[in-house]
């Protein structure tokens, strides 16, 4: 009976101990799952990131270059109309020129008349 009694309390400390084995690895393989879950959502952080940044980077860029084009086109509308203004001076001095053809040849004209 004592020998029985020793057997099989040796078997239910083995089956503790194993037991408790099992707790630790299950613990254990729980705490490991818990880092690579942590890890994976890092990686997965810093993506999200590095793709904001990229997008930060690309709409700056892109605001510059329209900054640049709209600048671009108020010289440009600036251009035409200096050009614009340009023309029509040149036409007032060309119609002065003419009116002023005419008058001589009126003059002429009456000097000649005249005489």
């Amino acid at each position: 009976k004592d020998l029985m009694e020793a057997r099989l309390r040796g078997e239910l400390d083995d089956a503790q101990h194993q037991q408790e084995i099992q707790q630790a690895k299950a613990f254990a393989l729980a705490q490991d799952a818990e880092r690579m879950r942590e890890i994976d959502q890092a990686h997965v952080d810093n993506r999200v990131l590095d793709i904001q940044r990229e997008k930060d980077l690309m709409e700056a860029r892109l605001r510059g270059e329209l900054d640049d084009a709209q600048h671009q086109q108020e010289i440009q509308q600036a251009k035409a109309f200096a050009l614009a203004q340009d023309a029509e001076r040149m036409r007032e001095i060309d119609q002065a020129h003419v009116d002023n053809r005419v008058l001589d040849i009126q003059r002429e004209k009456d000097l000649m008349e005249a005489r």
